[in-house]
C-alpha cells in the first residue's frame, strides 16, 4: 500500500510541476497586437495604421517620406 501512495504522490508532483511551468511560460509572452498594418508608399516599410500618416489614399511611415512623393 505504501508504494501505491508514493507513485500517486510522485504523479501529482510531476503534474503540478508541468502545469506550473506551462503557466509560467505562457505568462511571459507579450500579448499580440491586432492593429492593422499598412505599407509606406515611399520605402515599403510596414507600420501600424495608428502611427502611419495618410495622404491622398496612400500611407507613409514618417513625415520625412510624405513630401518626397508630393511632386
Amino acid at each position: 500500500m505504501g508504494i501505491v501512495r508514493l507513485v500517486i504522490l510522485l504523479a501529482l508532483i510531476l503534474a503540478a510541476l508541468w502545469l506550473w511551468r506551462r503557466l509560467r511560460r505562457s505568462a511571459g509572452q507579450p500579448p499580440r497586437d491586432s492593429q492593422p498594418m499598412v505599407r509606406c508608399a515611399h520605402c515599403a516599410a510596414f507600420v501600424p495604421q495608428q502611427r502611419a500618416i495618410a495622404f491622398q489614399q496612400q500611407w507613409y511611415c514618417c513625415p520625412e517620406h510624405l513630401p518626397q512623393d508630393r511632386s
